[in-house]
């Protein structure tokens, strides 16, 4: 079963947005103040995303597009619209290594309409992650988080919603506030900015150990205090945490205490590009 079904893609949906005309080129369906004048639409956009060839399509249907170096999301629609966009590859690898929740958590966060963007319909067999483990992290983005989620064909279908969400938002915000709106990158504070608390950073080393999300994490440290103490467990001390078993114990020794060599070097499995990297993992 596929993880979503949207009825259409982004472009064709938003066809007449368009007034008929392709997405390449100037005039894509701008709005026009009084007198005439076509008001600019306006995206900040993370540095990193350039790789991406969502910002160039975006200059290309006529968006005056800003980098920046944003502390979360990768694009800024408008004062409440921050957007994260994923290939479907990186999306399964951020659940891999998971850095998922806290992402959705800083998004939501720092902006009152967060928005997920995946590019790409196709998630399962990409990393040999079972289909459940990414239903569950789909549901934990609707549900727990109530955060839309949105699928796209690829670059050129994702600045096509873009686009679109910016131009509502900002005719909306034109209207409200004069024609001087602008965009503001939101900053982050407490454990969502860029520097963690002490509990935080304890909490994501924890989370890494396998089989070990962030419920497992908090009762793993509850119960031992530290980490430390935690590192020096038996199987058998382990099994006494609720939530841990047998199998997971086992997996969790076996990480701690098994001796590093050169050969346990592996290659940076592909579609997790350092340069879409971000302080919070």
């Amino acid at each position: 079963m596929s993880p979503a079904a949207p009825a259409a893609s982004c472009t064709k949906l938003y066809g007449e947005a368009r007034g008929g005309r392709g997405p390449r080129g100037t005039g894509w369906g701008l709005p026009r103040r009084e007198g005439g004048s076509r008001l600019m639409i306006t995206v900040l956009t993370d540095h990193r995303e350039a790789r991406s060839g969502v910002p160039d399509r975006l200059r290309d249907m006529g968006a005056v597009v800003m980098t920046q170096s944003l502390p979360v999301a990768d694009y800024v629609l408008s004062e409440r619209v921050g957007v994260e966009r994923k290939t479907a590859l990186d999306f399964v690898t951020a659940i891999i290594r998971k850095r998922f929740a806290l992402q959705v958590e800083r998004l939501r966060e720092a902006y009152p309409r967060p928005l997920y963007v995946i590019e790409g319909r196709r998630l399962h067999g990409l990393r040999d992650v079972h289909p459940n483990f990414i239903r569950g992290a789909l549901a934990t983005l609707t549900v727990t988080y109530c955060v839309p989620t949105l699928f796209t064909e690829g670059p050129e279908d994702t600045a096509a919603l873009l686009f679109l969400i910016a131009r509502r938002e900002q005719q909306g915000a034109e209207l409200a506030v004069g024609p001087n709106a602008a965009l503001t990158v939101r900053e982050l504070s407490g454990a969502y900015g860029k520097a963690w608390s002490l509990h935080d950073q304890q909490m994501q080393v924890l989370s890494a150990l396998p089989l070990v999300g962030h419920y497992r994490a908090e009762q793993l440290l509850a119960h031992f205090g530290t980490i430390e103490h935690l590192a020096i467990a038996t199987e058998a001390d382990l099994v006494q945490v609720p939530g841990i078993g047998k199998a997971t114990a086992a997996r969790i020794r076996r990480v701690i205490s098994t001796t590093f060599t050169s050969g346990s070097l592996q290659e940076q499995p592909p579609g997790d590009s350092p340069s879409r990297e971000r302080s919070d993992g």
